[in-house]
């Protein structure tokens, strides 16, 4: 598809542009509430394919235009959080416009590109370091540097975002700034010094190790975390896919086997969260749904890398968390003791990859069970964003929508891979 040549900009003074094109009709920036449907009484569906077309439509006529009502039309990029905008949901939003639209998902009246073109000017002119390089962890609504460190999770998410946008519009700088950002984590944040290998988590601007008695806004320093491993298996995934390049296939290599083994080994009952620098595992909590996302994921990244895939891996995350995570009550999933939605999102994309890789059937009985408990519980009807948590009886117990933390990628992900499969 030829791509209009507004998108193809870097430069955020081009944005009035960009918002020129149809993607901004009159209107297009009304909240998503006020095109809200009532609230009916949830009764559940009788079928995964049922599912299929409920997903399908909340995120053409719901999802995707709750989403861009939160584009900052006057600063650029997307306003979630009074505290300014970080980077992993600028990178979360960049992804996600480009991957509904990469995927076929379109909204009426509104250009998912030119959402992701937003998107993308804000986060690669306004977030990225030119002296130091990587992104920012966070600036300010205008765009200035709030807080320059650089942690390695936001730097995952930015590759993500960048290779999913160059899918989508084809846009050659997104694809070179995601190879400039790979090849800076690899010159600057591999560990060399401990004797454990593989990554450590967070830096300074210039790209020193924190340790000791510092705030920093994920995890605690001195420490190596799962989450990051996992998303970065993730990213690089995407970026062997546009480039083929061997050292990204090296690296991918790498943190297939080693880095993320380290905490999701062959037994599931073994996994852990935080390692220190002294390779001693620390703070253990139950991470099933963690444990399973990292399952599937392990099985697309053994796809790029040509490998044959472990379904062995897969069959025995998939079973201890659905053995000690699933609530009888409502059929959901507990993160630690919350059923809480990213979980839920992670079974949606786990069983859909099943489908999608090996025609895989087991596993979705559980995940019907868990849809019901879905759209009843975890949706909120009137905008179809799903509530951060509730409990059991279906009470709200965390009612955030959006914010730094939640800026649509779990679901999002979930609901489309879901769709593919099943529809």
């Amino acid at each position: 598809m030829a791509v209009p040549s507004r998108y193809m900009s870097l430069d955020a003074t081009n944005l009035d542009a960009i918002r020129q094109g149809p993607g901004y009709p009159p209107g297009a920036f009304r909240p998503a509430s006020e095109a809200a449907v009532e609230s009916e009484e949830c009764t559940g569906r009788n079928s995964l394919e049922e599912y299929a077309e409920y997903f399908d439509q909340q995120l053409r006529t719901q999802t995707i235009p709750f989403w861009y009502s939160k584009l900052d039309k006057e600063d650029g990029g997307y306003d979630l959080d009074k505290d300014g905008k970080h980077i992993v949901a600028q990178s979360r939003l960049l992804w996600l416009f480009s991957f509904t639209h990469l995927k076929g998902f379109n909204a009426e009246g509104i250009d998912s590109l030119a959402a992701a073109a937003e998107a993308f000017a804000f986060l690669a002119t306004k977030m990225r370091d030119p002296i130091n390089g990587g992104y920012y962890w966070s600036v300010d609504k205008q765009g200035n540097v709030q807080d320059d460190r650089k942690m390695m999770y936001g730097q995952s998410f930015a590759i993500y975002a960048f290779t999913t946008y160059f899918k989508a519009s084809g846009n050659p700088k997104a694809k070179e700034l995601a190879m400039e950002l790979f090849q800076t984590l690899v010159d600057k944040a591999q560990d060399t010094t401990t004797g454990l290998g593989g990554w450590f988590d967070h830096f300074t601007a210039d790209w020193k190790v924190i340790t000791g008695d510092v705030d920093i806004p994920i995890v605690e320093p001195g420490l190596k975390t799962q989450n990051f491993n996992m998303h970065f298996m993730e990213s690089l995934t995407d970026l062997l896919l546009i480039t083929g390049h061997p050292e990204v296939r090296r690296i991918l290599a790498q943190v297939v086997d080693k880095d993320v083994r380290v905490f999701y080994p062959a037994d599931p009952n073994e996994i852990e969260s935080h390692m220190n620098f002294d390779g001693e595992f620390v703070g253990r909590v139950d991470l099933y749904a963690h444990a399973l996302e990292s399952a599937w994921l392990r099985i697309e990244a053994e796809a790029a890398l040509g490998r044959s895939l472990d379904w062995g891996n897969y069959d025995r995350y998939m079973r201890t968390m659905i053995e000690k995570a699933i609530d009888p009550e409502s059929g959901g999933i507990f993160d630690a003791e919350e059923l809480v939605w990213w979980a839920q999102a992670e079974v949606v994309s786990g069983v859909a990859v099943d489908k999608a890789f090996r025609n895989g059937s087991e596993y979705e009985d559980v995940l019907l069970r868990l849809l019901r408990f879905v759209e009843c519980d975890i949706v909120d009807p009137k905008d179809g964003i799903w509530w951060w948590s509730v409990n059991s009886d279906g009470s709200i117990r965390n009612p955030q929508k959006f914010g730094k933390w939640k800026a649509g990628f779990h679901d999002i992900r979930g609901m489309v891979k879901f769709v593919k499969a099943y529809l």
